[in-house]
């Protein structure tokens, strides 16, 4: 079924329906007959798009060879209790931080500080 593009500020279709400027419709959703809509201009018909399909060759990738197997070292976890929120210092957090590499600004407050130093340690 063609299309058309409403050219009319606004025009009326089945149902009450109302279509604006640039909508587009069918014969199917407008009572008038498309020929007279597009002879009085509420209507231009829009050209059906031709698409050309490009068949492209198939590439065929090879997965990387992994060449050495590397042995992970098993890492020596060692937990350091933190102080709770209260025995610390804004001073002192900053300084936890700064030796632990966090990057923050000094303007936080020291909830947020302490919140940054649970996550780093």
């Amino acid at each position: 079924m063609q299309a058309f593009r409403v050219i009319a500020l606004s025009l009326g279709g089945l149902r009450n329906k109302v279509f604006g400027l640039g909508d587009v419709v069918n014969q199917a959703q407008l009572a008038a007959p498309v020929n007279d809509l597009v002879a009085a201009n509420y209507l231009e018909p829009i050209e059906p798009v031709k698409t050309e399909v490009v068949k492209t060759a198939k590439v065929e990738t090879k997965k990387p060879v992994l060449v050495e197997k590397v042995e992970k070292e098993k890492a020596t976890v060692i937990t350091v209790e933190l102080p709770s929120f209260s025995e610390l210092s804004k001073k002192q957090i900053i300084a936890r931080l700064k030796s632990a590499g966090a990057k923050f600004d000094k303007t936080w407050t020291k909830t947020a500080l302490y919140g940054l130093l649970e996550d780093v340690s």
